[in-house]
């Protein structure tokens, strides 16, 4: 054999070494139906894959919540027998009417520090004089409470009982 001929033979030969599977239909292979002008498509190996299913897993987004999804198609947990779920908290069925129903009385009452005051006094009272007292001493708050508490009967009796 003449010296061209050996290098063309290697060279031959080291194109199909590193070409092993470049053809076929295995796993490492590239396989396509190529013709002048196309591209092939290139299968990945296992090991790839692993890595993009590694690099592709959702965290769940469960701080701070107590309960709904998580972000990945889980749940960060579930709220007792009766109660809703509300941005990651759980709500008892008479806050959550009340948040959605009576959320302009609430809001009136909140931003009224006489209606404040006179709803933490009445929730200490007893007696029916207690209650008279203060009604008398935060009497500026008793519309905006009255104005809540009808909205709550009216809209939330069933859920706050």
């Amino acid at each position: 054999m003449n010296t061209m001929t050996r290098v063309a033979t290697t060279v031959l030969f080291a194109v199909m070494v590193v070409c092993s599977g470049c053809f076929g239909e295995g796993e490492d292979s590239m396989v396509g139906d190529a013709v002048a002008g196309e591209e092939w498509d290139v299968v990945s190996t296992p090991a790839e894959e692993e890595e993009e299913e590694e690099e592709e897993q959702c965290v769940p987004q469960c701080a701070g919540l107590e309960c709904g999804d998580d972000g990945c198609g889980g749940s960060c947990g579930g709220c007792d027998s009766g109660d809703t779920c509300s941005d990651g908290e759980c709500q008892s069925a008479c806050t959550a009417c009340m948040n959605t129903e009576c959320s302009y009385e609430q809001n009136q009452c909140e931003s009224n520090t006489q209606c404040m005051l006179l709803l933490a006094c009445l929730m200490d009272c007893s007696t029916e004089s207690c209650m008279d007292s203060c009604i008398y001493s935060f009497i500026g708050g008793a519309d905006d409470l009255i104005d809540m508490l009808e909205c709550m009967d009216d809209e939330c009796s069933w859920d706050c009982g």
